[in-house]
């Protein structure tokens, strides 16, 4: 039900163009994904996410996402990757 909305939400801000929006639902997307385990697909939507933030040249977003990738690296036991992420997003 919750993934459903999300695409919803999705829908909605990419017909109205809208990067902000567009990229906080596909991280919400990834931390469902997340939550469900399913990692591999987190990782998709969180780079997804990060990228739009980055063309949106949303900062705060933006660093919020490389933690989030951080965290996810560390399930992944990938510890020099997550580090890295971690460091970038308090640059």
């Amino acid at each position: 039900a919750a993934l459903a909305r999300f695409e919803e939400a999705l829908l909605l801000a990419d017909q109205e163009e809208d990067l902000k929006s567009k990229s906080n639902c596909i991280a919400s997307e990834a931390l469902l994904h997340f939550e469900e385990g399913e990692f591999d697909r987190s990782l998709k939507c969180m780079e997804s996410a990060l990228d739009l933030a980055r063309r949106n040249q949303d900062i705060k977003a933006e660093s919020c996402y490389l933690g989030n990738l951080g965290n996810l690296y560390l399930k992944l036991k990938e510890a020099d990757k997550a580090a890295q992420l971690c460091q970038q997003a308090l640059d």
